[in-house]
């Protein structure tokens, strides 16, 4: 009983953040342009600053987890494979961008955006160096997986360029997350002090990045939409939510690993699909309502299946 109430308070105070944005979206306190606007200050901005405080203040490098890295990363490059070679098998006869908006929901997770408050809240110092240590491999590997997806399933019309090194590379150096890790890593390892001032106010803008995410999130669900293609995000939501994560959950646990590495692994594998998804498949002519779609659909059943994931890695000693 005491893992489960743990779980719930976990998981339940971001539920209410995006709760929140929901509801103020449907009274109008918010609107579209508020959300687009708060989406990118979270991407280039408040995010990074967060990553950039988690990793300057943590002891990270002390206690590198190198095989749960490579066991992590080993696992994307699977799925992204997997999701290359067997989607369009499965979706024979649907369209290109059709299958691509299903593979990037499938491979693509919202790991950033959830992942360190989770594991902050859940696991403490432990969940937050296993989650920084992951975290910028993670985010190159999404973001190069992202582009290889939708350049391969861009519709023949759509005049977007083949997969090439520079593109993916480029896509890399210009990631404001992967920026600020890097300077972060920088800092780390010369050993290089900010002044007091300086370090107290990007604690404090950091502190900000979780609920405006969160805010935002919740204001863009729209469950009519969610309904129109429901066989396929249903389809997709249970893979992404169930599959995946519980696979590589138990594959985990297989090899040796518990309590914090676990729940990593789970929230790695099983956040929603990546809410930046829309935007990268609208501009590079994939089916960005579908992908919309399944980020809606993902991110509300999230809440119950990472739920039940927590309380069940606390029964895994």
């Amino acid at each position: 009983m005491e893992q489960v109430i743990l779980s719930f308070n976990t998981i339940m105070p971001l539920f209410m953040v995006g709760a929140l944005g929901y509801v103020l979206m449907r009274v109008k306190v918010i609107d579209q342009h508020f959300v687009d606007v708060g989406s990118g200050l979270c991407f280039k901005v408040l995010l990074p600053i967060l990553l950039f405080k988690e990793l300057y203040t943590s002891k990270v490098l002390d206690n590198f987890n190198t095989r749960l890295v490579l066991f992590s990363l080993g696992g994307m490059v699977a799925i992204l494979v997997g999701c290359i070679v067997l989607t369009p098998m499965v979706m024979k006869g649907s369209s290109k961008a059709r299958i691509g908006a299903v593979a990037h929901g499938i491979y693509r997770s919202n790991f950033v955006f959830i992942g360190l408050p989770i594991m902050e809240s859940m696991f403490g110092a432990e969940g937050t160096a296993n989650a920084l240590a992951v975290l910028p491999f993670a985010v190159a590997l999404f973001n190069v997986g992202a582009v290889i997806i939708f350049t391969i399933f861009a519709p023949e019309d759509s005049g977007v360029e083949g997969v090439s090194l520079k593109k993916i590379l480029k896509s890399i150096a210009k990631n404001p997350l992967i920026i600020a890790l890097a300077i972060a890593a920088a800092f780390v390892i010369t050993g290089i002090k900010l002044p007091v001032f300086l370090e107290k106010s990007i604690v404090n803008i950091g502190a900000t990045a979780t609920p405006m995410a969160l805010l935002t999130l919740g204001a863009q669900l729209d469950f009519k939409a969610a309904a129109k293609n429901l066989k396929v995000s249903g389809a997709v939501t249970f893979l992404r939510l169930v599959v995946l994560p519980g696979v590589m959950v138990a594959l985990g646990a297989l090899v040796g690993f518990r309590g914090a590495e676990l729940g990593l692994l789970l929230i790695l594998y099983g956040a929603p699909s990546a809410v930046s998804g829309f935007a990268m498949a609208k501009s590079m002519k994939s089916d960005a309502a579908l992908t919309s779609e399944i980020t809606i659909l993902t991110t509300f059943f999230s809440t119950l299946s990472l739920f039940l994931g927590i309380v069940a890695i606390g029964f895994i000693q």
